[in-house]
């Protein structure tokens, strides 16, 4: 088998467990030599294992990006071995070696704190199945869905878009396409990237729960519900996936907070947490794209990112507005304003329009580089039509 660097990705899993374990008898301010270390084993393994294929190197260079930031944000800011534990269990300090050894190993592998004293908030509710069995058919069906899901996607694709077909070199650009055919693209696109994050979830979570992983560590879907995506604040909040929220929001409150001197729940706050979320983000999926190809900016792919934080401003301004006005608003159950039926539905033209309209630069450069490359796939809707069971 090709030694490639997709096949060291669990080293970012070691470095941070073993970061963990030895920092929690480092002094604070030697701290900083753990996501170092993590950021100079990153560079070494990027620089001296050979490549492979680009979807596989964009994703060793984003996850190698998000764990160094992970690294910073748990040796620099959060002090872990004081603030994390296991609901219900004891503290870092109370635990044995072999009970630390897995509280730095679950907290490597977890990103949203499911069952810790860190759990994100507004998370999806916790799923019924609470046997192996049970939980079992539940992800075969849910990997089934995102196969099919992905696969009717990438089949329209193939056979009426060209410029996807061909990874971008020849047809009609699919910013440039007719009304009708780039709403069909922009569809297909979201189902894609629906299904991007169903699979591999879905696949993961079954593997550690058959080798023995508590199945409370992963019983909440990566993804929200739809019904709460009608603002683009709800959409990247509640509906999308949450699995870098807990380091951009750590890193963001401390820079609001500690560094700019803003008040817990001022616009202050508020924006800068929301405008260094998105930064981070698009340096994370630009650096994917540009340590791979440097010939090309990737500027596109980056600003996506940051123009998110404008569209939640502009919705953030009409909101407050309406609530001046008292419309589009009601009182829920527990008496707090929450949006009418009318004004949801709004919400949700409004949001599916700005990713309509803010989305293509971004989705242009995915496909220039190679991420829906398709080959060796196993497709049912093409062979369905005669076109062939494999790509």
């Amino acid at each position: 088998m090709t030694l490639t660097r997709i096949l060291f990705l669990p080293v970012h899993i070691v470095l941070l467990a073993a970061g963990l374990i030895a920092g929690s008898k480092t002094p604070p301010r030697f701290q900083i030599a753990y996501p170092l270390l993590h950021t100079a084993s990153f560079f070494a393994f990027w620089y001296f294992i050979p490549p492979s294929d680009a979807p596989s190197d964009f994703f060793f260079v984003c996850a190698g990006v998000e764990a160094i930031l992970r690294s910073f944000s748990l040796h620099l800011i959060a002090s872990p071995w004081k603030t994390f534990y296991r609901l219900n269990q004891p503290s870092f300090d109370q635990l044995s070696l072999y009970g630390k050894i897995n509280w730095a190993v679950n907290i490597s592998f977890s990103t949203r704190g499911i069952g810790w004293s860190w759990q994100l908030p507004n998370l999806s509710p916790a799923l019924p199945y609470k046997t192996r069995i049970s939980y079992t058919f539940y992800a075969v069906r849910r990997l089934l869905f995102a196969f099919l899901l992905a696969d009717l996607a990438r089949s329209y694709q193939a056979l009426y878009i060209p410029w996807i077909a061909t990874t971008g070199s020849s047809g009609i650009r699919i910013g440039d396409l007719p009304f009708l055919q780039k709403a069909m693209t922009f569809s297909t696109c979201s189902m894609n990237g629906i299904a991007s994050q169903l699979m591999p979830y879905e696949w993961i979570c079954l593997v550690f729960m058959l080798c023995g992983a508590d199945l409370e560590s992963f019983n909440r879907p990566i993804l929200g519900e739809w019904r709460e995506a009608y603002t683009i604040r709800r959409f990247w909040g509640r509906f999308w996936h949450q699995n870098l929220r807990w380091i951009r929001q750590t890193q963001a409150r401390y820079l609001a907070y500690n560094i700019l001197g803003a008040r817990k729940g001022s616009h202050l706050s508020n924006y800068t947490q929301v405008f260094y979320a998105f930064f981070w983000t698009g340096v994370s999926h630009w650096a994917g794209l540009y340590m791979i190809d440097p010939t090309r900016t990737w500027a596109r792919t980056f600003w996506f990112f940051p123009l998110q934080g404008l569209g939640i401003v502009s919705e953030d301004l009409v909101i407050a507005g309406a609530k001046r006005l008292g419309v589009g608003l009601r009182k829920g159950k527990d008496g707090k304003d929450v949006a009418t039926g009318w004004a949801q539905l709004l919400g949700r033209v409004w949001t599916l329009t700005w990713f309509f309209v803010t989305a293509w630069g971004f989705l242009e450069d995915a496909i220039r580089f190679g991420l829906s490359n398709e080959t060796g796939s196993f497709t049912v809707v093409r062979g369905l039509l005669g076109k062939g069971w494999w790509v």
